[in-house]
């Protein structure tokens, strides 16, 4: 099934916004170069391997503000940071799939929602398991390879010790072509497309992301709790079966201790994720559909889902609001919430560390693993 290159209306870079990123570049050449002078002096403060404080640091300059990033015309949409200016030059997360396809000798298998969303699968639909997963990225970065190397080799060791699953990725729109509550609202369309016209019960489905992808479980779970007005109706007839959440991002607050204890440790600053919050929301209030941490624990209470598996890392900016979060959720849930935190890891260590070129299992990837062979 052919599917365009571009979301409609998406601009290309000019030349001149292409000269712009050679400094950005340099830049973190640069960065790379201090962490790589400055690690063996790093103690406490830094990231647990002299391997990560490079490669974290890395990500972190990446991340950041770039004055010299913006855009030479008015028709251009602005960007802060090289992250956000590499959405227009790197490929997209359906051509990422694509070239995954062809490389496991399988044909790509697109779904095309009404709102023009688009999704694709991993494994068959027919199976009996179904992961609804949403990636990560402040909802202004795409899916990356690091998301299919994961949930692939979750898939096929799941179908090959008989517990059939198939994983459905939802390639959402990227802010700022559309903001707050839309990629809600795409999440709802796609989760019914599973429950409509694939006919399944809510308890074969598994609610799944990372990061902002997670942040997007937890509304479509507030959802179903407590209807929006502003959202699509969803009404299930029994618990979805679970919600595996990696780092979810429960709130765009930076006022967490672990924000400054893990500055220099984990993989993007703390002030980023103010401000991908606030490019999110796009002016409107927000709220525990945006935010989870901001609803009370008696809104969790008796949730809408047969278990919850939340993993984070130890050193990543999010764990204490992640934590806060965690305990809220078990305070009125009790049994149904197991809660990860990975020593010596950052965020969305699962797919980040491969694509840094760390192959070694990470412990929320394994808890991942073992918790679904569990559950499944």
């Amino acid at each position: 099934m052919a599917v365009p290159e571009k979301s409609p209306g998406q601009p290309s870079l000019t030349f001149a916004e292409r000269l712009d990123l050679i400094p950005a570049i340099a830049s973190i050449l640069g960065a790379a170069l201090y962490a790589a002078i400055t690690g063996p002096f790093r103690g406490s403060w830094g990231a647990h391997t002299y391997r990560h404080h490079i490669t974290h640091a890395l990500l972190r300059k990446v991340h950041s503000p770039q004055p010299n990033l913006q855009p030479a015309s008015k028709s251009s949409s602005s960007w802060l940071t090289l992250g956000s200016a590499l959405q227009y030059l790197t490929a997209p997360f359906h051509a990422i799939y694509e070239k995954w396809c062809q490389k496991a000798g399988t044909d790509p298998e697109y779904v095309v929602f009404p709102s023009g969303c688009r999704a694709f699968w991993v494994g068959h639909k027919t199976a009996t398991n179904i992961i609804v997963y949403f990636h990560g990225g402040g909802f202004s970065l795409d899916g990356t390879p690091g998301h299919l190397h994961f949930w692939s080799s979750v898939q096929t060791d799941l179908t090959s010790a008989g517990q059939s699953t198939a994983v459905l990725f939802v390639e959402y729109t990227l802010v700022p072509y559309a903001t707050y509550p839309i990629q809600i609202r795409e999440g709802i369309e796609a989760v019914q497309y599973v429950l409509t016209d694939l006919r399944r019960a809510p308890s074969s489905i598994t609610l799944s992301g990372d990061s902002a992808g997670a942040n997007l479980c937890l509304a479509i779970l507030s959802h179903v709790m407590h209807p929006n007005p502003d959202l699509p109706t969803m009404h299930l007839t029994q618990p979805f079966k679970a919600l595996i959440l990696v780092a979810p991002w429960v709130t765009f607050e930076i006022e967490q201790p672990s924000s400054e204890r893990n500055a220099h440790k984990d993989i993007f600053k703390p002030a980023m994720g103010v401000q991908w919050g606030a490019d999110y929301l796009a002016g409107r209030a927000t709220s525990a559909y945006a935010e989870a941490l901001l609803a009370p624990a008696a809104w969790w209470r008796d949730a809408m889902v047969e278990g919850v598996l939340t993993v984070a890392g130890a050193e990543e900016i999010l764990v204490d609001p992640i934590s806060l979060w965690a305990e809220k959720f078990q305070s009125v849930n009790p049994g149904v919430l197991t809660y990860v935190v990975a020593k010596n890891e950052g965020h969305v260590a699962p797919f980040i560390e491969w694509e840094l070129g760390d192959t070694a299992e990470t412990v929320q990837g394994e808890a991942i693993r073992s918790w679904m062979k569990w559950r499944f």
